[in-house]
């Protein structure tokens, strides 16, 4: 089974790069150029790693993590920027970023970060069961009280 890795960038040809070196036969790779496009798709269709820059226009990298990670907690997140700094990047990961890249960067970092937020993603996903569960059970007590 193919899993998938959306990837929004505001530069086509970023996304058309990190696409050209993830996709085989183990990974769906979706671009996006637009954010609001991307968080679209990625709430109709199941998806285990988002890799995003973080300056865009519209939305940026911080506000797309807020959203992914309300719509899915567990979904993993990897920053990409030319522009890195210490505050930018801890930013990031306490917004829930999992990982990080400097552009440009090394396809085989690329491959690696990839890769280990798909191993994290299936180890959790158990987890993302029990979470469900437990969101469902707390709006039927709402609406019972």
């Amino acid at each position: 089974m193919k899993r998938t890795v959306v990837v929004i960038d505001d530069f086509d040809e970023m996304t058309d790069a990190v696409a050209d070196v993830l996709e085989s036969d183990k990974f769906d790779v979706v671009c996006f150029s637009e954010a609001r496009a991307a968080l679209d798709y990625i709430n109709e269709n199941k998806v285990e790693v988002v890799i995003t820059d973080v300056r865009m226009p519209e939305i940026d990298g911080t506000e797309v993590i807020r959203r992914l990670k309300e719509t899915d907690p567990l979904i993993q997140v990897i920053i990409m920027t030319a522009y890195p700094s210490v505050y930018l990047i801890i930013q990031m990961l306490e917004a829930g970023a999992v990982d990080f890249l400097i552009k440009p960067f090394d396809v085989e970092i690329l491959q690696r970060a990839v890769e280990q937020a798909l191993d994290r993603f299936q180890r959790w996903e158990h987890l993302k069961i029990e979470y469900v569960k437990q969101k469902k059970k707390k709006l039927n007590d709402r609406r019972a009280s």
